[in-house]
């Protein structure tokens, strides 16, 4: 620049400067509404929690009524046998007889099949006779609920306990027991002959179940 003379400005410079100035004026604002966008977008953050849970199968049965007493008697003269049952039959029999049953309850929370096996067969139970016969029964006192009993309150064919195992519920259901749908009586049924010799009798049943 000489003596005292002003630069002139090109157009071509002022173009230059406007072009850079835009540039820089978009990217700012490109820069904030982007990180206006996210504080907008980002309101928390996520994590996730479990609950498991796992429930095992177990089979439980509970004899809750464990005897048929039947006490003491003889059979009546000129009877060839005396029959006793747990449901309070009493046939030709000088005695009192019984009216309880063996109470098997299911504890589990499984359906099962119920099975009796005794420690002894009819001719080992009375030590002999003539007329002896040894069986067992089931039945359910008010509902219907417990499948497959083998007989019932007042009919009691059973099965004789000959030391193998009995199915006597195909299916004794689990729960609460409100309806005693839970529960399955076990008859015993006697028949004494009057030669049956004489003595305390006595035998032990083992009850076992099987999930169904």
């Amino acid at each position: 620049m000489k003596g005292g003379q002003k630069m002139e400005i090109s157009n071509n410079f002022l173009a230059v400067v406007l072009v850079i100035t835009l540039v820089v004026g978009i990217a700012g604002i490109w820069m904030a509404t982007d990180r206006i966008n996210k504080l907008a977008t980002v309101t928390g953050y996520a994590e996730y929690g479990y609950v498991n849970l796992s429930i095992t199968n177990f089979t439980n049965i509970n004899v809750t009524a464990t005897d048929c007493n039947f006490g003491s008697g003889y059979v009546e003269a000129g009877a060839n046998y005396a029959i006793l049952a747990s449901n309070g039959t009493v046939i030709d029999w000088n005695g009192t007889g019984t009216s309880n049953s063996i109470i098997v309850r299911n504890d589990g929370n499984q359906n099962v099949s119920l099975n009796v096996t005794s420690g002894k067969n009819k001719t080992e139970f009375f030590g002999g006779g003539t007329y002896i016969d040894y069986r067992a029964w089931s039945f359910h006192d008010l509902f219907t609920y417990v499948h497959g009993c083998v007989g019932n309150l007042t009919d009691y064919p059973g099965v004789e306990m000959d030391k193998t195992p009995k199915t006597m519920c195909t299916k004794l259901f689990h729960g609460g027991g409100s309806q005693g749908d839970d529960e399955v009586s076990i008859g015993c049924y006697l028949q004494v002959s009057m030669n049956t010799p004489t003595g305390p009798k006595t035998d032990t049943w083992t009850f076992t179940a099987d999930a169904v």
